[in-house]
């Protein structure tokens, strides 16, 4: 909310504060001053701790209650809202400044900051380890590692392996080992994790595709469910078309002539005749289709059913697969190809 008229501009831009006589003057520069005061009121005493590398003298009560203390000043002005703002940015620079002295006073005082840090140590393994195990369980309870990128893992392992590794082999007494171990669990603990993280993705895998591998050689190309299912298909039509051309093969072919392997459809299967076998050979096609086939010229009587090409009884015996196996459309690539 804007000011009245005749309020001071400068002070209502940038300080957000409304001033219009003498008194709000003196009150506005008294707010002011104390801000100045109190950003220079504890620099003595940090200087004094660095010079003498100690903070004993000071009581660490009156620091925690002083950082209370002004934590919760700082949160009433801002809740409340109806505080004057140079009251609120002094509260804010008190907070900044209590915390400084707390973390000087850590410092220098070396049991105290020993302690810390050791505890600090010790929780940040803690972390480590729990950040593992909620993985762990996700991916157990989705049956399914898909998404995470194992490559991280991998690294994480390299690095804290590296870690450890380093860290050990600079220990060298029982008093050192005691102080190292939090990093030390905080490292080694969790490769073992990542281990789990890894051989969890790796079991996954091999079992949601442990089907389709199977049924395409074992390729694993990572194909789409649908061009499995595809592929499948294809493959049982093929194994149809085998079987139905060896059926069509006569048992006994007549010594100087080669069984033709013919009927387009039940049609023809009356007209069955002898060609004289100028050179009868076996074929087996790239897709395991097995026939027989003649190179002998076109009889007459069958109105130009083979032609003078020598794989025209591979035609008609694919043809003939055509007709009585269902999904011709993985034989049309025979018939082009002949």
């Amino acid at each position: 909310m804007g000011c009245e008229p005749g309020a001071n501009a400068f002070i209502e831009k940038y300080f957000a504060d409304c001033v219009y006589n003498l008194r709000d003057y003196i009150g506005f520069c008294l707010g002011i001053s104390a801000i100045l005061f109190w950003l220079v009121a504890q620099i003595p005493q940090y200087v004094r701790n660095y010079k003498t590398k100690s903070a004993e003298a000071l009581s660490p009560w009156f620091l925690a209650s002083w950082l209370l203390g002004d934590t919760t000043n700082l949160l009433g002005c801002l809740l409340q809202g109806q505080q004057l703002p140079t009251t609120t940015y002094t509260a804010m620079y008190f907070v900044m400044a209590d915390v400084f002295m707390m973390m000087q006073y850590i410092y220098y005082v070396r049991d105290l900051a020993y302690t810390v840090g050791t505890a600090l140590g010790y929780c940040s393994s803690v972390l480590y380890l729990c950040s593992r195990l909620s993985q762990i369980y996700k991916n157990y309870s989705r049956q399914s590692s898909e998404g995470l990128a194992l490559a991280m893992f991998m690294m994480a392992v390299c690095a804290n392996s590296c870690t450890g590794t380093g860290i050990i082999l600079r220990t060298f007494t029982k008093t050192e080992l005691l102080e190292q171990l939090p990093w030390i669990l905080g490292t080694l603990g969790t490769i073992s994790l990542d281990m789990v993280i890894l051989w969890q993705s790796l079991k996954y895998a091999s079992k949601a595709n442990l089907a389709w591998q199977a049924a395409a050689g074992g390729d694993g190309d990572g194909s789409s469910s649908e061009e499995r299912r595809q592929l499948l298909n294809a493959q049982h039509h093929q194994h149809q078309v085998t079987v139905h051309l060896h059926h069509q093969q006569p048992a006994l072919p007549r010594e100087g002539h080669a069984p033709l392997v013919g009927g387009a459809s039940s049609r023809s299967h009356s007209r069955a005749m002898a060609i004289p076998a100028a050179a009868d050979r076996h074929i087996t096609s790239g897709d395991g289709i097995s026939f027989f086939s003649s190179s002998a010229p076109a009889m007459p009587g069958w109105g130009g059913a083979l032609s003078h090409r020598p794989d025209a009884g591979r035609r008609h015996a694919v043809a003939a697969a055509a007709d009585h196996v269902d999904g011709a459309e993985e034989v049309a690539p025979l018939l082009q190809a002949s």
